[in-house]
């Protein structure tokens, strides 16, 4: 008889119904207070979207807010002119792939849009590749937020404005991460873009040149 009773308290306190076609709504009926837990995932996707729309808004209010193209003294070695910066058998003074980023974006200011642009897209990517392979959807969320705040620090989103080849680089790299992170869930042509991703940064800076033969590695080995 008492463990009657309490398994029919039970069932006042937490309850599946079927009217909601299935969708597992599970509710506290004793207090009150009924929620659905499809809902509550549905409104942490939500807040996901929204940080990641926030992200995009305020990395574009930070070029929009004065931001000027700078160029360095190792900027003539990417940019066009006196020196031959773009060479795709090796007889530049750089590696091919900023410079033709450079060479396509005729003037600095589009340059710095174009490495914006890139920077934020593939910040994104790898904010939500991340949120992909956690399962809690709070920790989701502060895992999203946490690389969108990474992005959005001045020792990252400052080189976006300079002409050298540390924003293409950074950007290729989070790319490459987002991509490898993914890797199972990827189509053909998405495993064929991470590697596309993964040889243009090897051509991107040499300092980086040894993580695309990583990949390739354990990818290998991997399957």
């Amino acid at each position: 008889l008492r463990t009657a009773s309490v398994s029919k308290r039970s069932q006042s306190v937490f309850r599946w119904t079927a009217s909601d076609g299935g969708r597992g709504r599970v509710g506290r009926c004793g207090a009150g207070y009924c929620r659905s837990v499809r809902t509550e995932i549905r409104r942490l996707a939500r807040a996901d979207i929204a940080a990641g729309s926030v992200f995009v808004v305020v990395r574009l209010a930070v070029l929009l807010a004065g931001t000027t193209a700078r160029r360095s003294g190792d900027s003539v070695t990417y940019l066009p002119g006196v020196l031959p910066t773009l060479d795709f058998l090796g007889d530049a003074v750089k590696l091919w792939a900023v410079p033709l980023l450079f060479r396509i974006a005729r003037t600095d200011g589009t340059r710095m849009l174009a490495q914006h642009l890139i920077a934020t897209g593939a910040w994104l990517l790898l904010a939500f590749a991340i949120r992909s392979r956690l399962r809690t959807p709070s920790v989701r969320t502060g895992a999203l937020v946490a690389v969108m705040v990474l992005a959005l620090s001045q020792q990252v989103i400052g080189w976006d404005a300079v002409m050298l080849s540390e924003s293409l680089g950074m950007s290729l790299t989070m790319i490459v991460a987002a991509l490898w992170l993914l890797r199972t869930r990827l189509s053909l042509v998405g495993n064929a873009l991470l590697g596309l991703a993964a040889v243009v940064l090897m051509f991107a800076r040499i300092s980086v040149m040894a993580l695309p033969v990583l990949v390739a590695v354990t990818a290998g080995v991997a399957a």
